[in-house]
């Protein structure tokens, strides 16, 4: 093998380890932001349920406090009746 060659193929296989790194870096990219997707899809699942569970509870607290109110009148009027 003449030093021409030898240089040739250790180029080749420079240039394919290479190339095996770039897409080996793509890979953990990729996953890292499939990661940063399934997080961001997770906060905001979080905070949906946030918002409902707030909205149902301040439902509730004036569903409550209609029925006190209601409750109140009937008293007052059943006491001056």
């Amino acid at each position: 093998m003449t030093t021409k060659q030898k240089l040739a193929a250790a180029t080749k296989q420079a240039k394919q380890r290479l190339i095996e790194a770039a897409d080996a870096a793509l890979v953990a990219q990729g996953k890292a932001a499939r990661a940063r997707q399934r997080k961001r899809a997770r906060k905001a699942a979080l905070k949906t349920v946030a918002k409902t569970v707030a909205f149902a509870g301040a439902a509730t607290a004036a569903v409550l406090g209609a029925r006190a109110g209601a409750r109140a009148l009937r008293r007052r009027a059943a006491e001056t009746a």
